[in-house]
């Protein structure tokens, strides 16, 4: 919640799309935004924005919205601009202060002049547009971590049975489960019940580094649970050891998830480190600094810092708060191990006090997060707004709901590229001839961007005739439309993507989204780096 208290907002084009989001981030309490339009209020506008009174004709129109809205939430402070969003990037001396961009149904020029901008100064990027029931989100970060994929009241579980260190070995050595009395047997904790079997384990095989690693072998180590209970079908701690058998199944190796040794890889040295610092937000160059730390930690420990969390188990309240003691007490030293690498990494870096404010903001405290979160977290770059062909390989070719919404997709691009060749989009008008005009430059443009595309892939999805025939004329009708219910869908999915990009919380799409409100689907499409 501190994140999107002092998150800061611009939008750029003010519109019922626009309007739709922020009256979302409004309800949730973000900081601070700034509306940027010098459009005066048509009858147009009244028609298609809850936002814009009856009577406020020919006032502009990001100042009547502001009014309004700002009327959701008092916490939430918004002012507004009176340029064209062109005007306002070209100037761009303010535009360093935001958090993140939405742009509204804009053209390619503002956009690609936009994300120009955010590449340089890291700052977030979202663009959507509407026509009519086809509507597009794309989004962009230079670099993104999800560091929390669950709620915080679902702890991380991270028990380390078959590596745990001296203490906790003690505790569950402690345990003699053959001279325990009936009510104690029953409520004996799960993670006792596992390392008192993977002893038994070990011991048959006369390995002490002895895992159940193969099917029959985990068959055999889930009968060893079993055979420990006294009435299984009474003793529900045994049937939750025996449904969580594998957390006895990994070793130290395992530890490192594929998502963290790819993060590893990439922070290969000092000099890595200090290039994804610049390319960077303040609180991802607290991130980067971690995670490089966290390398080190890993290299030098042969171990990842304990989350500390401890999920609901059957037992005695007084082994669980045993238990709940020795894993936060080991969290807490293993934390305390982690900030001396990274101070120890600061003294090489400038800024290092900077640095470590951010990490250790009591409001939104990195280190803790990552500490806990390491096993869930993934990192990630969204390709810029210019790289525009989908990465078809990842398509099925032959599900109707995705060749149909890459169609639109294409139709949205395309209509972008009408608009950069004629300062104008492609719409629809009564007199025929000049619908057929019109028609005819929009195949052009279509036919000269598949001409660019990967053609041999491309044509297994689909052709430019069957585009002709099934899609031209229905998007030429709504070109640039507002329609209230698809405006709303996409406005809040856009909003609930904007709160993930500015928490750095649960996972974002990648990177573009497409919502067909004719057919009623949407569908995700990855953006690959040109060639």
């Amino acid at each position: 919640q501190y994140l999107i208290c002092t998150g800061r907002i611009l939008v750029l084009g003010v519109d019922c799309n626009s309007l739709e989001i922020m009256k979302n981030l409004v309800l949730s309490g973000i900081g601070f935004y700034t509306l940027v339009d010098n459009k005066t209020i048509s009858d147009q506008d009244i028609k298609e924005n809850f936002f814009i009174p009856s009577n406020s004709k020919g006032l502009n129109l990001a100042e009547a919205a502001l009014k309004e809205i700002s009327e959701l939430n008092p916490d939430s402070k918004g002012t507004f601009l009176d340029k064209s969003p062109l005007t306002f990037i070209k100037e761009n001396s303010e535009i360093t202060k935001y958090d993140l961009i939405i742009s509204s149904n804009n053209n390619n020029q503002v956009n690609l002049l936009l994300n120009e901008l955010c590449l340089k100064n890291s700052i977030k990027l979202v663009i959507t547009s509407n026509n009519g029931l086809i509507n597009y989100l794309r989004l962009f970060s230079n670099y993104h971590p999800n560091l929390q994929l669950k709620l915080n009241d679902k702890p991380v579980v991270d028990l380390r049975i078959p590596v745990m260190w001296g203490e906790l070995q003690d505790y569950c050595k402690g345990f003699d489960l053959d001279k325990q009395e009936e009510v104690i047997h029953a409520n004996t904790p799960y993670v006792v019940l596992l390392y008192k079997a993977l002893e038994k384990f070990k011991v048959k095989y006369n390995d002490e580094k002895k895992l159940p690693k193969t099917g029959d072998e985990k068959k055999e180590f889930k009968s060893m649970i079993k055979e420990m209970s006294s009435n299984f079908i009474d003793e529900t701690n045994y049937q939750e050891a025996t449904n969580l058998y594998y957390y006895a199944c990994s070793d130290k190796k395992n530890l490192l998830t594929p998502e963290l040794s790819e993060i590893f890889s990439m922070l290969d040295s000092l000099d890595s480190l200090k290039s994804f610092i610049k390319k960077s937000s303040p609180v991802i160059r607290g991130v980067f600094i971690i995670l490089y730390s966290l390398k080190l930690y890993y290299k030098r420990f042969n171990w990842l810092p304990v989350s500390g969390g401890l999920p609901d188990m059957t037992s005695e309240t007084k082994f669980y708060v045993e238990l709940k003691r020795i894993y936060e007490k080991k969290s807490k030293q293993d934390k305390e191990d982690l900030i001396k690498v990274i101070e120890e990494v600061l003294k090489i870096l400038d800024n290092s006090e900077e640095y470590m404010k951010i990490m250790a903001n009591p409001n939104f405290n990195l280190i803790d997060i990552i500490c806990k979160n390491w096993s869930q977290m993934s990192l990630f770059a969204f390709t810029p707004f210019e790289t525009n062909l989908p990465d078809l390989t990842e398509l099925d070719y032959y599900e109707t709901q995705s060749k149909t919404n890459l169609i639109w997709y294409f139709m949205v691009k395309c209509s972008e590229l009408y608009y950069d060749k004629y300062n104008a989009y492609p719409d629809y008008s009564k007199n025929k001839d000049i619908f057929e005009k019109t028609k005819s430059q929009f195949l052009e443009v279509i036919e000269n961007y598949f001409s660019k595309a990967d053609k041999e892939t491309l044509n297994n999805i689909v052709s430019v005739e069957e585009i002709k025939e099934k899609f031209v004329d229905e998007f030429i009708r709504n070109s640039r439309l507002r329609i209230a219910p698809t405006v709303s869908m996409i406005g809040s999915v856009a909003s609930q993507e904007i709160i993930k990009l500015l928490t750095y919380c649960f996972e974002t799409i990648n990177n573009t989204l497409v919502f067909d409100g004719i057919n009623v689907t949407m569908t995700v499409f990855n953006m690959k780096e040109n060639n």
